[in-house]
């Protein structure tokens, strides 16, 4: 029997359900999507499943759709709305659609990445 860490389940869930929120929120399906991958790659890296929502929800605003903060608060969070405002200030860390691990990251979204990972480090300590 194969068995996966509490923790996968405990983000993939949280994932779930902000994809379930986003929906409700009408996020276009492609900002989903794609803001599904940033997530799931800041969880992988990260295992802060409040900054993967965060990087999810600035993804998608950088991609044009609007999601006003007030709703966010209130469906998130508003820790994850703060952070998700501060990640909004830090740039994009946008993902082409079919992006693969085996493709990396070219300079700038690697930098980007380096920044919210330095804030959050930063902010955690």
């Amino acid at each position: 029997m194969e068995t996966v860490p509490h923790a996968l389940n405990s983000t993939a869930a949280v994932l779930e359900e902000a994809r379930a929120s986003l929906i409700d929120m009408q996020v276009p399906e492609a900002a989903r999507a794609t803001g599904a991958e940033v997530a799931e790659l800041v969880a992988a890296l990260t295992e802060d499943t409040e900054l993967s929502v965060a990087a999810w929800i600035a993804h998608v605003r950088a991609s044009g759709t609007p999601l006003p903060r007030e709703p966010v608060a209130r469906r998130f969070g508003i820790a994850t709305e703060q952070l998700t405002a501060e990640l909004g200030h830090l740039g994009t860390l946008g993902l082409p659609a079919g992006w693969s691990e085996s493709q990396g990251l070219n300079a700038q979204q690697s930098e980007t990445l380096r920044k919210m990972l330095l804030a959050v480090a930063a902010d955690r300590a």
